[in-house]
């Protein structure tokens, strides 16, 4: 989580912000950070909520995207789980989903973890309030099990 958006100010009126020069006043986000921090601040937004930095070839995982609405009216949409190794998608799944204004839920998504190995990108993905894509990403490492 980051600390501040306005961390520092100096005599000579120089910010440790993250703002466009001028962008206090009009609270306009430097474009680079907004990118980086837009989902987080999303008011219709999700949450892969898995931790684990590798995942075993084969396994079944039942994994939950936590979905949370704080707005005051309600939204409803698809929400798509994906795996993908570079281009090459390995799974996808989409679920409609209802949110109550305010309001929260888990969806949960079946995923057998494909039989090849390296890295991979986990990504949940919903079209939020103003019809725009809200993402969560996990990097995920396919590894065999150890060999006992």
């Amino acid at each position: 989580m980051h600390f501040t958006t306005l961390g520092y100010a100096r005599p000579d009126g120089q910010t440790s912000d993250h703002w466009l020069p001028g962008g206090v006043a009009r609270l306009e986000w430097e474009p680079e950070f907004y990118k980086y921090v837009r989902d987080a601040f999303a008011p219709v937004g999700l949450m892969i909520d898995f931790w684990k930095e590798t995942a075993v070839p084969g396994t079944n995982q039942k994994l939950s995207v936590r979905l949370i609405n704080d707005l005051s009216t309600p939204w409803a949409g698809p929400v798509t789980l994906s795996l993908q190794s570079g281009s090459k998608v390995l799974f996808k799944k989409q679920i409609e989903a209802q949110l109550a204004a305010l309001g929260s839920t888990d969806l949960r998504f079946d995923l057998t973890w494909p039989e090849q190995t390296g890295p991979c990108l986990l990504e949940a993905e919903l079209r939020g309030a103003d019809d725009e894509p809200v993402h969560s990403v996990r990097a995920v490492t396919l590894n065999p099990p150890p060999v006992k």
